[in-house]
């Protein structure tokens, strides 16, 4: 059996993902029901595509990666999500301040995106190297 060098990683950070994922999403159609409207307060295309995308772009890459732990050669895969998801919690991250300043919260959980998509990636980027 072929040793897996970043099947913990991958699999500790798409829990983290996944839940992150459920978290946002949960929170987003909490305010869009209680709002009664899926416009709330306009908040453009950006922020509809932070709030619903990015969450279950999360949760995707949660149950791909726990599923793909064990094999290394869907570590480039890994990866590439991965950095993906760091990239668009960077963005998100910026426009986040940009529009509401600084918050404790939001840059709380942005920073937790970060460090847990950067994990997602370094374990993906260990099996990718253990093929």
């Amino acid at each position: 059996m072929t040793k897996v060098p970043g099947k913990m990683l991958i699999k500790i950070s798409s829990i983290v993902l996944a839940i992150l994922g459920l978290v946002g999403l949960a929170g987003t159609l909490g305010v869009t029901l209680f709002s009664g409207s899926m416009n709330v307060a306009n908040p453009g295309l950006l922020h509809t595509i932070e709030a619903y995308i990015f969450p279950i772009l999360c949760i995707v890459a949660g149950v791909l990666g726990f599923f793909w732990c064990n094999n290394p050669s869907k570590g480039k895969l890994v990866m590439i999500v991965g950095v993906i998801l760091v990239i668009a919690a960077i963005i998100f991250t910026v426009m986040g301040i940009m529009q509401q300043g600084f918050s404790v919260s939001m840059i709380l959980f942005d920073v937790l995106d970060i460090v847990v998509a950067g994990i997602y990636t370094l374990g993906g980027k260990k099996n990718a190297d253990a093929k």
